[in-house]
Protein backbone atom coordinates (compact mmCIF):
# COMPACT_ATOMS: atom_id res chain seq x y z
CA UNK A 1 0.00 0.00 0.00
CA UNK A 2 0.96 3.32 -0.65
CA UNK A 3 0.56 6.61 1.18
CA UNK A 4 1.66 9.89 1.25
CA UNK A 5 4.08 10.79 4.46
CA UNK A 6 4.30 14.48 3.83
CA UNK A 7 4.12 16.70 0.83
CA UNK A 8 7.25 15.39 -0.45
CA UNK A 9 7.41 11.78 0.41
CA UNK A 10 5.50 8.59 -0.70
CA UNK A 11 5.74 5.42 1.48
CA UNK A 12 5.44 1.73 0.49
CA UNK A 13 4.22 -0.38 3.46
CA UNK A 14 3.73 -3.97 2.88
CA UNK A 15 0.79 -6.07 3.93
CA UNK A 16 2.37 -6.49 7.90
CA UNK A 17 2.88 -2.79 8.18
CA UNK A 18 6.61 -2.76 7.61
CA UNK A 19 7.66 0.38 5.65
CA UNK A 20 9.21 -1.20 2.58
CA UNK A 21 10.36 1.93 0.56
CA UNK A 22 10.27 5.56 0.81
CA UNK A 23 10.31 7.88 -2.16
CA UNK A 24 11.12 11.53 -2.23
CA UNK A 25 10.14 13.91 -4.76
CA UNK A 26 13.20 15.91 -4.42
CA UNK A 27 12.84 19.74 -4.78
CA UNK A 28 10.95 20.34 -7.83
CA UNK A 29 7.53 18.64 -6.52
CA UNK A 30 4.85 18.76 -3.84
CA UNK A 31 1.86 16.66 -3.50
CA UNK A 32 -1.69 18.30 -3.36
CA UNK A 33 -4.66 16.09 -2.27
CA UNK A 34 -5.22 13.51 -4.37
CA UNK A 35 -3.37 10.18 -6.26
CA UNK A 36 -3.83 6.85 -7.90
CA UNK A 37 -1.83 3.95 -8.71
CA UNK A 38 -1.90 3.36 -12.51
CA UNK A 39 -1.63 -0.40 -14.58
CA UNK A 40 2.39 -0.72 -13.75
CA UNK A 41 2.09 0.17 -9.89
CA UNK A 42 3.42 3.55 -10.15
CA UNK A 43 2.04 7.03 -8.91
CA UNK A 44 -0.18 9.16 -10.48
CA UNK A 45 -0.73 12.59 -8.30
CA UNK A 46 -1.96 15.88 -7.72
CA UNK A 47 1.32 18.46 -6.98
CA UNK A 48 2.38 21.78 -7.38
CA UNK A 49 5.95 22.59 -9.52
CA UNK A 50 7.88 24.60 -7.00
CA UNK A 51 10.57 25.97 -9.84
CA UNK A 52 7.34 27.67 -11.86
CA UNK A 53 8.43 31.55 -12.45
CA UNK A 54 4.95 32.11 -12.20
CA UNK A 55 4.69 30.27 -8.64
CA UNK A 56 1.26 28.74 -9.48
CA UNK A 57 0.08 25.90 -7.20
CA UNK A 58 -1.62 22.91 -7.49
CA UNK A 59 -2.10 23.01 -11.30
CA UNK A 60 -0.13 19.88 -11.94
CA UNK A 61 -0.54 16.25 -12.74
CA UNK A 62 2.98 14.23 -12.02
CA UNK A 63 3.81 10.27 -12.19
CA UNK A 64 5.94 8.80 -9.39
CA UNK A 65 8.15 5.81 -11.05
CA UNK A 66 7.37 3.58 -7.39
CA UNK A 67 10.51 1.10 -8.75
CA UNK A 68 13.06 3.61 -9.67
CA UNK A 69 11.52 7.00 -7.37
CA UNK A 70 11.91 9.04 -10.46
CA UNK A 71 9.35 11.54 -10.96
CA UNK A 72 7.99 13.08 -13.91
CA UNK A 73 5.45 15.69 -14.88
CA UNK A 74 2.34 14.43 -16.85
CA UNK A 75 -0.26 17.62 -17.08
CA UNK A 76 0.58 20.90 -16.69
CA UNK A 77 -3.05 22.03 -16.61
CA UNK A 78 -2.08 26.06 -17.25
CA UNK A 79 -0.86 24.68 -20.09
CA UNK A 80 -4.26 22.75 -20.85
CA UNK A 81 -6.42 25.93 -20.02
CA UNK A 82 -4.28 28.78 -21.15
CA UNK A 83 -6.97 31.53 -22.03
CA UNK A 84 -8.97 30.47 -17.77
CA UNK A 85 -5.40 31.05 -16.62
CA UNK A 86 -4.45 34.40 -18.19
CA UNK A 87 -8.35 35.22 -17.15
CA UNK A 88 -7.01 35.02 -13.35
CA UNK A 89 -4.93 37.08 -11.08
CA UNK A 90 -2.36 36.50 -8.44
CA UNK A 91 -4.29 36.79 -5.06
CA UNK A 92 -0.77 36.07 -3.50
CA UNK A 93 -1.91 33.06 -1.37
CA UNK A 94 -2.46 29.42 -1.76
CA UNK A 95 -5.88 28.97 -0.63
CA UNK A 96 -4.79 25.53 1.07
CA UNK A 97 -1.96 27.26 2.94
CA UNK A 98 -3.20 30.74 4.09
CA UNK A 99 0.21 31.46 5.49
CA UNK A 100 1.91 31.16 2.21
CA UNK A 101 2.60 34.44 -0.04
CA UNK A 102 3.55 34.88 -2.83
CA UNK A 103 1.50 32.22 -4.51
CA UNK A 104 -1.19 31.91 -7.74
CA UNK A 105 -3.61 29.42 -7.11
CA UNK A 106 -5.91 29.85 -9.79
CA UNK A 107 -7.27 26.17 -10.41
CA UNK A 108 -7.08 24.33 -7.14
CA UNK A 109 -7.89 20.73 -8.52
CA UNK A 110 -8.96 17.98 -5.90
CA UNK A 111 -8.86 14.86 -6.73
CA UNK A 112 -7.91 12.35 -10.02
CA UNK A 113 -8.59 9.10 -10.89
CA UNK A 114 -7.11 7.00 -13.45
CA UNK A 115 -8.43 4.97 -16.06
CA UNK A 116 -7.34 2.52 -18.61
CA UNK A 117 -5.33 3.58 -21.99
CA UNK A 118 -3.98 6.88 -20.45
CA UNK A 119 -7.42 8.49 -19.99
CA UNK A 120 -7.45 10.35 -16.87
CA UNK A 121 -10.87 11.74 -15.13
CA UNK A 122 -10.63 15.04 -12.98
CA UNK A 123 -13.73 14.97 -10.38
CA UNK A 124 -14.26 19.31 -9.55
CA UNK A 125 -15.85 20.09 -6.66
CA UNK A 126 -18.10 23.12 -7.52
CA UNK A 127 -19.30 25.15 -4.48
CA UNK A 128 -21.66 26.91 -6.88
CA UNK A 129 -21.21 30.07 -5.06
CA UNK A 130 -19.53 32.84 -7.24
CA UNK A 131 -16.41 34.16 -5.98
CA UNK A 132 -12.74 33.35 -6.65
CA UNK A 133 -9.89 35.68 -4.89
CA UNK A 134 -7.99 35.23 -8.40
CA UNK A 135 -10.99 36.91 -10.28
CA UNK A 136 -11.82 39.52 -7.82
CA UNK A 137 -13.16 41.65 -10.67
CA UNK A 138 -15.06 39.09 -12.83
CA UNK A 139 -19.15 39.39 -12.96
CA UNK A 140 -20.78 36.45 -11.28
CA UNK A 141 -24.32 37.02 -11.93
CA UNK A 142 -23.37 36.48 -15.67
CA UNK A 143 -23.46 32.76 -15.05
CA UNK A 144 -27.40 31.89 -14.72
CA UNK A 145 -28.82 30.09 -11.07
CA UNK A 146 -24.94 31.51 -9.24
CA UNK A 147 -25.36 32.59 -5.96
CA UNK A 148 -22.67 35.65 -5.12
CA UNK A 149 -23.34 35.71 -1.89
CA UNK A 150 -19.53 34.46 -1.09
CA UNK A 151 -20.64 31.54 0.71
CA UNK A 152 -20.89 27.80 0.30
CA UNK A 153 -23.31 28.35 3.42
CA UNK A 154 -25.90 30.29 1.28
CA UNK A 155 -28.82 28.70 1.23
CA UNK A 156 -29.26 29.17 -2.55
CA UNK A 157 -25.72 27.73 -2.89
CA UNK A 158 -26.51 24.29 -4.70
CA UNK A 159 -22.91 22.37 -4.46
CA UNK A 160 -22.41 19.74 -6.82
CA UNK A 161 -19.27 17.88 -8.54
CA UNK A 162 -18.01 18.48 -11.69
CA UNK A 163 -16.20 15.73 -14.17
CA UNK A 164 -13.46 16.13 -17.19
CA UNK A 165 -12.00 13.44 -19.03
CA UNK A 166 -8.17 13.61 -20.53
CA UNK A 167 -7.01 10.93 -22.83
CA UNK A 168 -3.92 12.64 -24.05
CA UNK A 169 -5.70 12.68 -27.56
CA UNK A 170 -7.66 15.94 -26.18
CA UNK A 171 -9.62 16.86 -23.17
CA UNK A 172 -13.35 16.37 -23.02
CA UNK A 173 -16.63 17.08 -20.25
CA UNK A 174 -17.23 13.68 -19.04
Amino acid sequence: MWFSASTKHFVGMNRFGKLEKIIDLGDRFILHHDYALDDDGNIVSLATDLTRSDHAVQDQAIKVNTSTGKVTKLVDFGEMFPDYKASTGHSGIDESDPTASGRWDWIHFNTIQLLPDGQYYIYMFDNDFGYAMTRPDYDWTTIADISTAKSSKDKDSRSQYRVYQYDFKGFYFA
